[in-house]
């Protein structure tokens, strides 16, 4: 069995089923995809935590609305992998429309056997 192509694989489910909980403010999820010590970049410059990520779906101040999802390279390293995804979504964000294409880079890494985001950065290009 070839493994990375399992770990790939693992990693397309794993954006996968992060985007559902997005699209969704899962926060049960999020909160088992997103480590305790996340730091993501947002397009703005803006540092964000897991408890603001998951307060911003708590108290629905981000909303998707529509999202196309297509992943792009995935790197495997050691038990680690960078992911990057085009997402073409449309939704608020703390009241005020949000419409683009974002492009998402995450680092992944396994935990227990739980793939979990440990970084990741945004950045809107249309």
């Amino acid at each position: 069995m070839n493994h990375a192509k399992t770990t790939t694989e693992r990693i397309e489910s794993i954006e996968r089923e992060l985007l559902e909980a997005m699209k969704t403010s899962d926060v049960e999820i999020l909160d088992k995809l997103l480590h305790d010590d996340l730091i993501f970049l947002l397009s703005n410059g803006q540092t964000i935590d897991k408890k603001s990520d998951l307060d911003a779906h708590k108290n629905k101040v981000m909303i998707l609305e529509t999202a196309e999802f297509e992943q792009g390279e995935i790197s495997i390293i050691d038990d680690c992998a960078v992911s990057k995804v085009k997402l073409t979504a449309s939704g608020k964000m703390l009241g005020q429309p949000l419409s683009g294409e974002f492009h998402y880079i995450r680092v992944w890494k396994e935990f227990d056997g739980q793939l979990k985001v440990i970084a990741g950065s945004c950045i809107q290009t249309k």
